[in-house]
């Protein structure tokens, strides 16, 4: 038996689908038809991670998971998130899925911690340990005086993914570096300006 969003008896596919046999766990139908039982007629099986995107309006918690938290997809240059929903009046919940994050204060937020993690761009990795901070703090919600001047940045070019970011230093080779800058030590600061953009390694003088 299933139950619908609408109704609250049980409902039923009819004997003579093909379904019958291998019943799937979540269906859509065009209409009901009571007989000795209520059964389902023009019934398809769906996927309940196709609700999301093709019911959003239907959906709650749509918000990203704490854990585990967004990660930056390199392939597709995208930050990515899981997303846990509940779907309809009954509150149904819907199996985990990965998505794209979408744009937003948070988006932002990520892609800072993701690049000051060298996620994004390999060269930031090379100066991880120069870091006063980690990166992480950039997610909290208390911030920052640091963690806002980089987020301000971010969101005045919307820049939230790898391409964007190059195509920024193309015009302006010098952007960011003020906001990096806070996050490093004071001795690193002299090889950080000679080696921005961090397109490459930032030299041999890490420590």
């Amino acid at each position: 038996a299933y139950m619908t969003m609408w109704t609250e008896e049980d409902v039923y596919i009819h004997q003579h689908s093909c379904m019958r046999s291998e019943p799937p766990q979540w269906v859509v139908y065009l209409d009901l038809s009571a007989k000795s039982r209520v059964y389902m007629k023009g019934i398809a099986p769906i996927s309940p991670q196709w609700l999301p995107e093709l019911a959003a309006s239907m959906c709650e918690r749509t918000t990203a998971v704490l854990e585990p938290p967004p990660k930056y997809n390199a392939d597709k240059d995208d930050i990515t998130c899981v997303i846990a929903p509940i779907f309809g009046p009954r509150n149904w919940e819907i199996p985990p899925k990965s998505v794209s994050m979408p744009l937003g204060p948070d988006r932002f937020k990520h892609f800072a911690r993701l690049l000051l993690e060298g996620k994004v761009l390999p060269a930031f990795a090379a100066i991880s340990t120069w870091l006063t901070d980690r990166p992480l703090m950039i997610t909290r919600s208390w911030g920052s005086p640091k963690a806002a001047r980089l987020l301000a940045a971010l969101q005045l070019k919307k820049i939230s993914t790898r391409q964007a970011l190059l195509a920024v230093w193309d015009a302006e080779p010098r952007y960011l570096l003020p906001e990096v800058l806070l996050w490093v030590r004071a001795e690193h600061h002299k090889v950080l300006r000679e080696a921005w953009p961090l397109r490459e390694e930032a030299g041999s003088e890490k420590k």
